[in-house]
């Protein structure tokens, strides 16, 4: 037992915690398994108090390498790369909702390239930066609009090609998901009308 009310039981080494061993602290957190020189070493799993646990690999007394992260009881999880307690490089996440999310990851955030599937079977292909959809991609809604081009913030922004389920189809920029600059829109049976758009209007 430590200062802190922690409880160790496990084995030891030069009086510190190394080799398998089994810790709880005293708001309910518990982990087991191999420890190096004082700290969570190898392969162990950690279940915090409110119910998030992760399993896998253990560097120096921190998540790293390859490992699983399970949120609130089962609402969520992770499988991938960890780097200082952090998810870090490439990964997959679930919800239970259905949606899922793959690719790379920096700091615990989506950066990078990654593809996010929604319940309802929209998806997005592209670039994320800070959990956001910025750069080039690719989103579709199942039975519904594609947008493909450039995006800022999670909006499209930029140059990109627009088309709905009708075969009408818009090309040109944005600014912040409105029609914005020089842009073409087409419509079945119909000649295209072009110029300079304003917000959204021509």
């Amino acid at each position: 037992t430590f200062r802190s009310g922690a409880v160790y039981d496990g084995e030891w080494l030069s009086g510190m915690r190394d080799g398998l061993g089994r810790q709880v602290w005293r708001d309910g957190t518990e982990y087991v398994g191999e420890w190096h020189r004082g700290r969570a070493g190898g392969k162990g799993q950690l279940t915090l108090s409110h119910g998030d646990c992760y399993i896998g690999f253990w560097v120096n007394g921190r998540a790293h390498g390859l490992g699983t992260y399970l949120f609130q009881h089962g609402s969520a999880v992770y499988r991938g790369e960890f780097s200082c307690d952090l998810r870090e490089g490439f990964g997959v996440e679930r919800w239970a909702d259905g949606s899922s999310f793959e690719g790379q990851f920096r700091k615990g955030e989506k950066w990078g390239y990654g593809w996010m599937r929604w319940p309802d079977d929209s998806y997005y292909m592209g670039t994320w930066h800070a959990n956001a959809l910025v750069g080039a991609g690719r989103f579709a809604a199942r039975d519904g609009p594609i947008y493909q081009g450039q995006w800022e913030d999670s909006s499209p922004h930029g140059l990109g090609v627009y088309q709905w389920p009708d075969s009408k189809m818009y090309e040109g920029g944005y600014l912040m998901d409105k029609k914005h600059g020089f842009g073409v829109l087409r419509e079945p049976g119909k000649p295209p009308v072009q110029g300079f758009w304003f917000g959204g209007e021509l």
